[in-house]
């Protein structure tokens, strides 16, 4: 089984600029995720995907492989999903074998459980997912609390609220936090996105997630950096 781990890291963020190569703890916050891939060992290559110089750096001290990413998938409203199509059309020009899975991971999500790689991979093995992703549980934010505004009235978002339980004991709803994204090659060319019709999940502890698109996450992640240490 053949494995690849593939982080998209442009060089323009608006909300965090610099967010890629900026420092957190220690370290650039691109070398978080790269160190994460490394140490698993079912990863049999790690591969960057980046416009930016200052990322080609940091990279440059480990043993991955950087694809220049061309400016017109590095915009924002550029996809994640247009990076990877060009990540795969890399590899097939390329001496690389061609993979079973790619995990991908994204750099915004600095700190990751130890073993999540590998629990993605057993059950998309196992079960024949088109990806497995993780996820982390909704709290206050239930979807039976939100509404949609329509002029100054709200109608519910996807179902009538529920006044007479409180939000734990409503029914458990996950979120896909966007640490690890593991899929099948073949799912991008048969539903044209990076997740497919059948999905599962491998649920992840929010008590150290963070993914940084603001300054208030960066605060946030800065906080959760000393803690670890």
């Amino acid at each position: 089984m053949i494995v690849y781990c593939f982080i998209p890291a442009r060089h323009g963020s608006k909300r965090v600029p610099n967010k890629n190569f900026r420092i957190l703890g220690c370290k650039p916050l691109i070398a978080h995720s790269i160190d994460y891939s490394l140490s698993s060992s079912c990863i049999a290559h790690t591969f960057v995907s980046t416009d930016s110089p200052p990322v080609c750096e940091i990279a440059a001290n480990y043993p991955i492989t950087v694809i220049n990413r061309p400016s017109y998938l590095c915009k924002d409203e550029s996809s994640t999903f247009s990076a990877v199509l060009h990540f795969l059309e890399f590899l097939r020009n390329s001496n690389f074998a061609f993979p079973d899975f790619v995990v991908l991971l994204q750099p915004s999500v600095p700190f990751r459980e130890p073993g999540l790689i590998e629990s993605t991979l057993d059950i998309i093995s196992h079960f024949q997912f088109d990806s497995v992703c993780t996820y982390i549980p909704v709290d206050f934010f239930h979807p039976n609390k939100l509404k949609v505004p329509s002029g100054r009235s709200l109608h519910p978002y996807s179902e009538p609220e529920r006044f007479d339980v409180s939000v734990k004991d409503l029914p458990t709803v996950l979120c896909r936090d966007g640490s690890i994204y593991t899929f099948k090659p073949e799912t991008l060319s048969k539903y044209q996105n990076l997740l497919g019709e059948n999905q599962g999940y491998v649920l992840n502890d929010p008590s150290h997630y963070v993914n940084i698109d603001t300054e208030r996450d960066w605060l946030l992640a800065e906080q959760l950096a000393k803690c670890s240490t």
